[in-house]
């Protein structure tokens, strides 16, 4: 690879000679077969690497051209903006000056933003106890206990996994391995691999749900080593089904792909009650 200069800036960015000479050859026509060709090209690998049948937008501007694309589109009334950087203080100035309502949160530049200060614009719609009349948490065990005859989809662990599994308490993960007279240091060893001797809390590793517990967030795959997900009760990960009740979807929403690709697009996507929480707090204030 040719040698360049490392700008460590938002750009210019140094474009490599090879690519240079490539602007060198005729251009293609925008209503020609050949352009037609390349954009379905771009379109469908965009859509194979997000996951998405939807359309994809392409823009050949700015970021501030999204911003206003974004403004102007989207808003009615209003728009709060929370300014603690160079970005953020010129999308504030252009929803300004497209004669927007603009409520603008200041902080110093490089510092981050207060969660209270957001709190009071988007109060919490849930709480441990039901306090303040928000909605109490749910459970593992409220949101796919009744799941159990009939999981649908899932991955399978290796013999020696579900060995390991079988050994761990619901609500348990790798330090149940570590302080278990069941096993030895050199199952830990084994089971931990080369993160044995890494730091922070791992608490992924080798974790067992509890159905009288939370769900920790949901990853792109629940059968690697340090995204463990198994079942409080089977031997086996979280199912699709699971997966996709954990975050919000409806029973009848269908994934499409291989097993392993609806892992992805679920664990990928944001929980569909607190869209609906941010959308409906957004609706309001614009």
């Amino acid at each position: 690879m040719e040698s360049f200069p490392k700008l460590f800036i938002p750009g210019p960015t140094h474009v490599p000679d090879y690519v240079m000479q490539s602007l060198t050859c005729p251009q293609i026509g925008h209503r020609t077969p050949e352009f037609s060709e390349l954009m379905s090209t771009v379109v469908q690998g965009i859509q194979k690497v997000l996951y998405t049948n939807n359309h994809v937008y392409l823009v050949s501007h700015a970021a501030t051209g999204i911003w206003e694309m974004g403004v102007q589109n989207s808003v009615r009334k209003g728009i709060l903006h929370t300014v603690n950087g160079s970005f953020s203080s010129k999308w504030a100035t252009i929803s300004t000056e497209c004669g927007c309502e603009t409520g603008i949160l200041d902080y110093d530049w490089g510092k981050g933003v207060k969660p209270d200060d957001i709190n009071e614009l988007l109060p919490p719609t849930h709480s441990k106890d039901g306090a303040a009349g928000t909605s109490p948490y749910l459970i593992l065990g409220d949101v796919i206990k009744d799941l159990e005859d009939c999981p649908g989809p899932y991955m399978e662990y290796s013999k020696e996994r579900k060995r390991i599994y079988k050994m761990i308490p619901p609500g348990k993960n790798w330090r149940y391995i570590r302080d278990s007279e069941k096993f030895t240091i050199e199952d830990l060893k084994n089971a931990m691999g080369g993160a044995y001797t890494s730091t922070g809390g791992r608490v992924g590793f080798w974790r067992r749900l509890s159905y009288d517990k939370w769900s920790p967030t949901v990853t792109t795959s629940p059968v690697q080593k340090a995204t463990g997900l198994c079942h409080p009760t089977a031997l086996r990960p979280l199912s699709i089904k699971e997966y996709a009740r954990i975050q919000g979807f409806p029973d009848d929403w269908e994934f499409a792909g291989s097993v392993a690709s609806q892992y992805r697009q679920i664990g990928d996507a944001v929980p569909v009650p607190l869209s609906l929480a941010v959308g409906g707090a957004i609706a309001k204030f614009c």
